[in-house]
């Protein structure tokens, strides 16, 4: 028999057990429980089986190799959590097919105890600095978006997103900058927040991941806003974060005290001790991954507790200062 006859018998043969482990589950209920392991795990190895045959059969190299990535990319969380229950395993799914990853994330807060009639009150300006870059193969639009929480205290002061800039590391070029006064940093009041509102070609096109070139891209981003001397401001990261995560918050040490509170893990397991101390800041490490939906609070209180106010706790939510 000729070669290539014995290759497309052996082709037929292969796909023809792929289609039987699809129907095992249903041709053998008893053996496979619905809801089970086995019952889903044994359908996906005969569509593996079958759409490996249809590739080697019809399909040039190249695209053999870009769909056999795909379909590696989206059975590989259902291999690894197979023991959870589906539902979370589609939830981690979603996290493992993330395009934009952030890295060297840097946060400056700069706290202000103001005077005259707002004395005793807190100004506080942020800064947040990030590279993004996409790791999908193909090119994808990033979104660009700063969200800040609407002001708690619009007596003191309301909130302003200030500063907007967009660098591109491989070409050396600014993208974009916008600041405060310039007719392009529009924003809009939504859902208790004020949110950056950029028309859809103002959306940064980032190319598809090259491991030769690792092209990224740099956000700076700053905003202004009002608060009691005993208050707290959240940030829940939107994109999955690389460590090392810099939090640096310079305040007057005489007037206020200040910390820091992670809500994804033990703070001495997950951030560098001690904390690098100065006159004027205390700076923090998270050394571990931050997670979609993960962050941290930082907290400032009086020292003298005699000018100590109550106010109602800062509403949680997504991530208030920076997407």
């Amino acid at each position: 028999m000729p070669t290539g006859w014995r290759y497309t018998l052996v082709l037929v043969f292969a796909a023809l057990v792929g289609v039987l482990l699809i129907a095992l589950p249903l041709m053998m209920p008893d053996q496979f429980p619905r809801g089970g392991f086995w019952e889903e795990f044994v359908p996906r190895i005969g569509e593996a089986i079958v759409i490996a045959t249809f590739i080697a059969k019809f399909v040039d190299d190249p695209t053999k190799r870009k769909l056999l990535k795909e379909f590696a990319s989206d059975i590989s969380s259902h291999m690894i959590g197979r023991w959870l229950p589906s539902t979370l395993r589609e939830h981690i799914h979603e996290y493992l097919g993330v395009s934009f990853i952030r890295y060297n994330w840097q946060i400056e807060y700069r706290l202000e105890v103001l005077t005259g009639d707002k004395a005793g009150n807190v100004r506080l300006d942020t800064t947040s600095e990030y590279d993004i870059q996409n790791r999908s193969p193909f090119e994808r639009k990033y979104p660009l978006g700063y969200d800040v929480e609407e002001s708690w205290f619009p007596e003191i002061g309301e909130t302003e997103i200030t500063f907007v800039k967009v660098h591109d590391q491989s070409t050396g070029r600014d993208l974009l900058q916008l600041q405060s006064g310039n007719k392009g940093l529009k924003t809009k009041i939504e859902e208790g927040y004020v949110r950056l509102d950029l028309p859809e070609s103002m959306q940064i096109e980032m190319p598809g991941f090259d491991q030769r070139s690792e092209h990224r891209f740099k956000f700076e981003l700053k905003s202004t806003e009002y608060f009691s001397n005993s208050f707290y401001t959240p940030f829940d990261a939107l994109q999955p974060v690389l460590p090392d995560t810099i939090i640096t918050v310079y305040y007057n040490k005489s007037e206020l005290k200040v910390g820091l509170y992670l809500t994804f893990s033990d703070f001495s397991k997950a951030t560098k001790i001690p904390a690098d101390e100065s006159d004027t800041y205390t700076k923090w490490t998270i050394t571990k991954p931050i997670l979609p939906g993960q962050g941290f609070i930082v907290r400032w209180n009086p020292l003298r507790a005699s000018t100590t106010a109550t106010h109602e706790p800062a509403k949680p939510g997504p991530e208030t200062q920076a997407q």
